[in-house]
């Protein structure tokens, strides 16, 4: 039985961090990164997926795949300098921060009532 389970994780390695893919096999590659390397693919992420997403068979003309996390919780907060701190909890309970404006706010806010109106028009029955 393989020592890991496939897939990919990152583990801390003293200073740096180490990525390993294991293969259903129990085939193992790593590669070290240092903390920067780490926190330079976690801001990528949200751009591979939808680069990534793009070339799966479906995502043509104007239907797009969306590759979509539930959520566990969200949770507002305010900074020192009056910005709204959104945080995300994923089911597996990793967490992402975002800090937005009071405009960027406001337009979320908007935006989501908006949406959520069209929801609820469109299936007035699950209300």
């Amino acid at each position: 039985m393989p020592e890991h389970e496939p897939g990919i994780r990152i583990d801390p390695d003293g200073k740096d961090w180490v990525l390993h893919r294991t293969e259903e096999d129990g085939t193992a590659t790593s590669i070290r990164l240092s903390a920067e390397n780490v926190l330079s693919i976690a801001e990528a992420a949200p751009s591979l997926q939808a680069r990534v997403t793009a070339t799966l068979p479906g995502a043509a003309g104007s239907h797009q795949r969306t590759f979509a996390v539930p959520l566990a919780a969200l949770e507002v907060g305010a900074d020192a300098v009056d910005y709204l701190l959104l945080r995300a909890t994923l089911p597996n309970g990793l967490r992402q921060t975002y800090s937005l404006s009071s405009e960027q706010a406001q337009e979320l806010s908007d935006l989501i009532l908006e949406r959520l109106a069209m929801i609820r028009s469109a299936n007035p029955t699950r209300q």
